[in-house]
């Protein structure tokens, strides 16, 4: 009887260890995966970054390119203006 209830025992820390090496396994493949998200996102987050400056660079280059030429556009027809209202006076 006694060696029965401790082939049990036996048995059951058996499972028992076994069951515990099995979540131990899980926990690191849970670890292992959590990395990976992790270093997922900081790659996410470092390519929009690099989209976000390209993106301005971009922008502040087509702002001062729209800036000049609205500049030279409204130049030129202030010039035209002036010169009509001079030739109109003489």
């Amino acid at each position: 009887m006694a060696e029965g209830l401790y082939d049990r025992v036996s048995q059951g820390y058996d499972e028992l260890k076994g069951e515990i090496q099995g979540l131990s396994n899980l926990e690191e493949v849970m670890v292992d995966t959590a990395d990976s998200v992790l270093d997922t996102k900081r790659r996410l987050e470092y390519g929009v970054q690099q989209i976000l400056l390209e993106v301005e660079a971009a922008v502040r280059a087509q702002g001062i390119k729209i800036n000049g030429t609205f500049s030279s556009k409204f130049g030129t027809i202030s010039e035209e203006i002036l010169a009509s209202q001079v030739l109109d006076k003489i």
